[in-house]
């Protein structure tokens, strides 16, 4: 049986997958194809020379707020793992949500989206100061996240 991806234009065929890799983003109920999503956009984001790759990334419906719900995905994580668990349950659920290096992919994606198109990510700014005012997160995802802010500043 022929493909559905076969008859297709490059950039139609580039666009469907970035659909599919944001969507998978935002599918909460398999965290490894959700992790590869955001590795695959994350790559085509930074990756430099890349402009078109970035600009049709930024085009996707609701690339920003997937983004950002995955950060509070893993900072509801760490919050929940805070409470509730000791510390030895809390050692046997490590990797348990999303990870350190993940969120700050995901800043990352969102700093590069807000340099093309900031008025995707402008419209979360809100969500983007409440978790930049969380004390749970780590260093490396709030600065993720300080300078996705700035960027919006400078646009």
């Amino acid at each position: 049986t022929q493909s559905t991806w076969g008859a297709m234009k490059p950039r139609v065929r580039t666009d469907r997958l970035i659909g599919l890799l944001v969507a998978e983003i935002g599918d909460r109920r398999c965290a490894a194809m959700r992790e590869l999503s955001l590795l695959l956009l994350h790559n085509l984001a930074v990756l430099p020379g890349n402009e078109a790759g970035l600009v049709l990334i930024s085009k996707q419906r609701g690339i920003s707020s997937q983004l950002i719900s995955y950060i509070e995905d893993g900072e509801s994580t760490m919050i929940l793992d805070e409470r509730r668990l000791s510390k030895s349950d809390r050692e046997q659920l490590e990797g348990f949500g999303p990870s350190e290096d993940m969120m700050v992919r995901a800043a990352r994606c969102l700093q590069r989206i807000a340099t093309v198109a900031s008025w995707q990510v402008n419209q979360h700014r809100a969500r983007l100061l409440c978790l930049i005012t969380s004390s749970i997160l780590q260093s490396r995802v709030l600065q993720g996240l300080a300078s996705v802010i700035y960027e919006l500043q400078e646009s």
